[in-house]
Parts: C-alpha cells; structure tokens; sequence
C-alpha cells in the first residue's frame, strides 16, 4: 500500500503485508523515505494494515523480519506487539535476520 503525507500528498514510502512461501508466514514490512523515518509512519501504516489483516481476513500470525543492525525497524515491530522469536537465514545470508511474531487468537 502507498503511504502518502495527509499534509502535503506526497509519496513518501509503503506497508503491506506479504506471505512468504519459504516461510509460510504473513510478514509485515514498510519502507519509507529517509527524511520520513522517525516520525510514526511504520508504525501508523502497519497497525492499520494488522488490524485489517486479522479482521477482513482472519490472519492469526504475523511476523515481521529485520536485519539485526536495524534497531528502528526492530522497535517498530516491538511498537506492534511482535516479538523477537529467532535467527533465521533466508538465500544463505550470512548476516541472517531477526524473525519477530505476533499471534491473534480468536479472530
């Protein structure tokens, strides 16, 4: 989903949710234009597109993955009441990610 800035109109990043085949998992993730970071925007756009996943369409888990250097994406995810599950090595990246989870219970 495009995210545009109420106050200007302008494009200024996307959120979605995606599954992911490998996984077999809802991930949550965002994008945003540097200058836009910090401001609310990840965590704004997410929830929204969350509540809107389990709701409309029944999701009961979702997940969120971040490379472990990135404390703000981390935070954001922290933000929607996902947690830190484990490590997990996606095309053989050396680095890894952080896998983070959030479970729904009762749709």
């Amino acid at each position: 989903m495009a995210c545009i800035e109420k106050q200007t109109g302008r494009l200024i990043g996307f959120s979605g949710l995606k599954y992911l085949e490998d996984l077999e998992e809802v991930d949550i993730g965002y994008r945003f234009l540097p200058e836009c970071w910090g401001k609310g925007f990840a965590t704004e756009s997410a929830a929204a597109l969350m509540r809107q996943g389990v709701g409309a369409h029944g999701i009961q888990r979702i997940v969120g993955l971040v490379e472990p250097a990135n404390i703000a994406s981390a935070s954001v995810l922290k933000k929607l009441g996902l947690r830190f599950e484990r490590k997990i090595d996606l095309d053989g990246d050396d680095a890894g990610m952080d896998l983070y989870a959030r479970q729904y219970q009762g749709n």
